[in-house]
């Protein structure tokens, strides 16, 4: 009888479990934002190298403006390292950098990473900017957001001085 009891409850535990999958899911917001070009903070260093410019270390200060709902998960100052590869003959450009965000409704933001892939595009040759293929970034917070996880797809057609933010924000165990 015992043994029985034991298993049954069991089962009824597990059975909780399966029917209820959200709570073991994280919390998850969606928040869209403006990035605007504000100044450069250090020139980096660049050079060409056949049909190729090289660009190592910028830091540019950016204003991000959060839209719609959730805006306080993006509205703040960003700092971005940049780094790229342009080639001018084709237009193809690798870039990567970090980004950190510091928000002005929390005691806190968000560290992390990005990178596009652009394969050769006509309108980029000879150094024109053009529309960027979707770039993405993955980040985590601090502060206020400490353990949160951030996603950002971005957009740009001004090679960076006017982005478009769409980001998903993670809390585990939320």
């Amino acid at each position: 009888m015992r043994r029985t009891l034991v298993v049954a409850s069991v089962a009824a535990l597990l059975l909780g479990v399966i029917t209820v999958p959200s709570i073991a899911r994280p919390g998850e917001i969606h928040a869209k934002a403006t990035a605007v070009y504000v100044e450069t903070l250090d020139p980096g260093e660049s050079w060409f190298e056949g049909d190729v410019n090289h660009v190592r270390g910028v830091v540019w200060r950016v204003r991000v403006e959060g839209t719609g709902d959730n805006a306080q998960y993006q509205t703040g100052d960003q700092i971005s390292e940049i780094n790229f590869n342009w080639n001018w003959k084709t237009g193809a450009l690798n870039s990567w950098g970090t980004v950190e965000i510091t928000l002005d409704a929390m005691d806190g933001g968000y560290v992390g990473t990005w990178v596009v892939a652009g394969p050769p595009n006509p309108d980029a040759v000879g150094g024109e900017c053009a529309a960027w293929s979707k770039f993405t970034g993955v980040g985590k917070g601090f502060g206020d957001l400490e353990g949160a996880q951030i996603r950002w797809d971005n957009e740009s057609d001004t090679c960076g001085f006017v982005s478009f933010y769409d980001a998903a924000i993670f809390f585990p165990g939320g």
